[in-house]
């Protein structure tokens, strides 16, 4: 029930550069098999590879589809590239998208879009989409970034903007060689007794692991019942695995806010903006059922390290001087 866009269905313009990931413009697409349509990451002509990263300006304008997911390659997206798909309902756009057009003007009947962008700003998108949306549309964000799309002259057009999962990492700044800690919040309306997961971390940030190789980690006022174990993935690179249980049978306190704090370190780690995930998500309830969680992204500054920089902004000034 899924037509994947292949090569006899598309004219496209393709450039060859040497042993770099091929790029071709997706033009046109001519027929379609299925009201569901993916945009596939790469298409194959002869021996060669191409990564689809641009959709062309009135490509797709007025197919009839119900749902579109995009590609992970995508770049950008055209003038009117699915302008007046009055059937589309259901829409998934990737993070690695960075300019939307007025790609979807006149599509009035969308009630889902997924997208993955931990900041909105992330991604420039003309003011004229999603003007006119059902009253149940739905926007699907990732957790923590809730104010962010309330915020936005765009997005926060929905009717509704839900967090994609209840679990979440904080998005925290730590000096070049230095400490800090990296918290992790829970959003819940059942009782839960047990969670575990995985974390991946960034190149050059790690856990902190005491002399018997266990993480160090903190319970919170939520979890003080709670016995905490975190070990290093030994199948995976940079990789900590983690389980949560109550020591009494009871549950987690409250339905909102973090439930431990994980020590971490930043040896030789590049300066910038990392991304960190948590997956693998499972939690237990009181009743002993087990739900599977979806996975959830944040972001870790690295900054400079300066000799009187005090609060640990990057900068030396005043405020430096208060603290």
């Amino acid at each position: 029930n899924t037509a994947i866009v292949d090569d006899s269905l598309m004219s496209i313009t393709a450039e060859i550069v040497g042993v770099n990931p091929k790029e071709v413009a997706l033009t046109a697409l001519e027929e379609y098999s299925s009201t569901n349509l993916i945009i596939p990451d790469f298409i194959e002509l002869d021996e060669f590879k191409f990564a689809i990263t641009e959709i062309k300006d009135s490509a797709l304008r007025g197919v009839q589809i119900t749902s579109l997911t995009l590609n992970e390659n995508l770049r950008y997206i055209g003038k009117e590239a699915f302008a007046g798909c009055l059937g589309l309902k259901s829409l998934v756009i990737p993070k690695s998208v960075e300019l939307i057009s007025n790609s979807f003007i006149g599509c009035k009947n969308i009630n889902s879009v997924s997208v993955s962008w931990l900041s909105p700003e992330k991604v420039t998108i003309d003011q004229s989409n999603f003007a006119e949306l059902p009253e149940n549309a739905v926007l699907i964000i990732p957790a923590g970034t809730l104010e962010k799309y309330r915020a936005h002259a765009v997005w926060g057009r929905f009717p509704q903007i839900i967090e994609a999962s209840p679990i979440s990492l904080g998005c925290i700044d730590i000096l070049k060689d230095g400490e800090m800690v990296l918290p992790v919040c829970l959003r819940n309306e059942d009782e839960i007794a047990g969670l575990q997961f995985q974390l991946s971390l960034p190149y050059g940030i790690s856990a902190e692991e005491n002399s018997q190789g266990l993480l160090v980690t903190n319970v919170t006022s939520r979890t003080e019942d709670m016995l905490i174990m975190g070990r290093r993935d030994p199948d995976e690179i940079n990789a900590y695995n983690f389980v949560m249980i109550s020591l009494s049978g009871t549950s987690i306190v409250g339905n909102n806010g973090e439930i431990m704090n994980i020590k971490l370190k930043a040896s030789n780690a590049p300066l910038g903006v990392h991304e960190t995930s948590i997956s693998d998500i499972y939690v237990s309830t009181s009743a002993f059922e087990t739900i599977s969680l979806t996975s959830s992204t944040s972001e870790i500054k690295v900054l400079e390290a300066y000799l009187g920089d005090c609060n640990n902004d990057g900068y030396i000034d005043v405020a430096d001087l208060t603290g």
